[in-house]
């Protein structure tokens, strides 16, 4: 009976959280620290950690400094059945290297679908809590909430995502500076990868002082997988052999070629998101036909100024002058 009402004041503080959940804006981070004193009020759990499952990695979103990463830990969870509640000792042990004190995993799952890995360092509360059904309840409510939380995230990094990408483009659309726009684009990915090493790889028709960060494609010094993206117009991904982290590649590209690279290194713990390479594409694609255009505006003016010349040169040559006079003037 103890339990059952356990489980009943967990449910009436979930709830709270989907109340304030269409209120206000949360992320993983928040629903973590969430999750982490009611079990430590329901069940007297520490050292808590929620990891959720992307791909064949689990991750953890953290913030700090109003800086936002992924912490990721590459692991294959393969269930042995639809209700198995704990990792094994393998997958447990792997975790135990980032979080020592840790010594039990709850898998929040439904029907063999995974959302998460929940690990902290067990209580007597939760040992007696767990020989009973409502364990599985538990399970299913965690699920639950983190599902409609993750619906929630990705509709706010949706819009937050078009917000940023329209902002990018009426930068890049509102001058034919060449220049402003290598500036744009390097003033770009500092404030959206602030800490991440980059390059921006240019082909060689530029003619002016280059920003730092900056500099010529070079086919003997640059590395494959940005050459390929330069040839290919796609982007590719490279690991880095000294430190292990990954380098995405993404051309700028315009309708008639390609202009250079973007190239971006990962910081190594924290790989880049699906929303980190959109961004970096659009970066690509719109700062491409913001130069291209620019190009095209200069080879254009060029051309009219050429034709000006041409036509006041035809008109005087048209003139009833002597032979010395149209020398002097085409001289």
């Amino acid at each position: 009976m103890q339990n059952k009402h356990t489980l009943d004041a967990v449910k009436g503080r979930v709830l709270d959280f989907w109340i304030e959940l269409n209120k206000q804006e949360y992320n993983r981070s928040t629903y973590s620290r969430y999750i982490e004193s009611v079990l430590f009020q329901d069940f007297e759990l520490t050292h808590i950690e929620y990891y959720y499952i992307d791909g064949y990695k689990l991750k953890k979103f953290e913030v700090s400094e109003n800086q936002c990463a992924f912490e990721s830990i590459p692991i294959n969870i393969a269930l042995t059945n639809a209700n198995q509640l704990e990792l094994g000792m393998n997958e447990l042990n792997l975790i135990k290297e980032t979080h020592p004190y840790i010594d039990r995993s709850l898998i929040i799952q439904k029907n063999g679908q995974l959302d998460g890995v929940l690990f902290f360092k067990a209580s007597k509360k939760w040992h007696e809590f767990a020989q009973t059904a409502h364990v599985q309840e538990l399970v299913q409510l965690l699920f639950e909430t983190s599902n409609m939380l993750r619906s929630q995230i990705e509709i706010q990094e949706k819009n937050l995502l078009k917000t940023e990408l329209l902002h990018m483009t009426e930068i890049f659309h509102s001058t034919m500076n060449v220049a402003h726009i290598i500036d744009t684009v390097v003033k770009e990915i500092q404030f959206a990868f602030p800490e991440n090493k980059f390059q921006v790889i240019l082909s060689n028709d530029q003619d002016r002082v280059l920003p730092k960060n900056v500099h010529i494609f070079d086919y003997s010094n640059e590395k494959p997988a940005t050459i390929e993206a330069f040839v290919s117009g796609e982007i590719t991904f490279e690991s880095i052999e000294e430190n292990g982290c990954t380098a995405i590649n993404s051309p700028i590209q315009g309708q008639q070629g390609t202009y250079g690279v973007i190239r971006i290194e990962a910081e190594c713990k924290n790989a880049f998101s699906e929303r980190d390479e959109k961004k970096i594409k659009y970066l690509g694609d719109t700062s491409g036909k913001a130069l291209e255009n620019a190009k095209l505006y200069h080879q254009l003016h060029g051309l009219v100024s050429d034709l000006q010349l041409i036509n006041e040169s035809s008109q005087h040559l048209n003139m009833n002058l002597s032979k010395n006079e149209m020398l002097l003037y085409l001289s």
